[in-house]
């Protein structure tokens, strides 16, 4: 008994199927800096933001007996309490701490006393 090879069909050229693959892309795309917009704005904030906040506040007059005037100078952030690192194994806050230049004028006498002024710990951004 012989048995027939049978053939698979071919199909014609108009039958055939194109085929698209998904899995292989092309080039490579960098990464996005998603967070730019987020850290040049805090940036800002830090210096020019500040320094215009203190300009648009400056001077504050006592208004009980107009005897005192109180004026916001330079600002500056001093060097953190605890280093990123320490601050996550504690999970604590990184800050640090905003210190400004104030004057205090006396009116009455045309004393001026001048100071360093600690505003509080400020959040800061880090690189992660």
């Amino acid at each position: 008994m012989t048995k027939a090879l049978v053939s698979k069909p071919q199909p014609s050229s108009k039958d055939q199927v194109s085929q698209k693959s998904y899995g292989s892309v092309p080039e490579v795309m960098d990464v996005p800096n998603l967070i730019q917009l987020q850290t040049a704005s805090y940036e800002w904030l830090k210096t020019d933001g500040l320094a215009a906040l203190f300009a648009e506040v400056s001077p504050i007059q006592d208004f009980i007996g107009g005897r005192f005037e109180l004026s916001f100078g330079e600002h500056e952030f001093r060097e953190a309490k605890y280093a990123e690192e320490e601050c996550r194994s504690m999970e604590i806050t990184f800050s640090a701490p905003l210190w400004v230049a104030v004057k205090l004028l006396v009116k009455e006498t045309g004393e001026v006393l001048e100071t360093k002024l600690f505003m509080g710990d400020i959040p800061m951004m880090t690189s992660q």
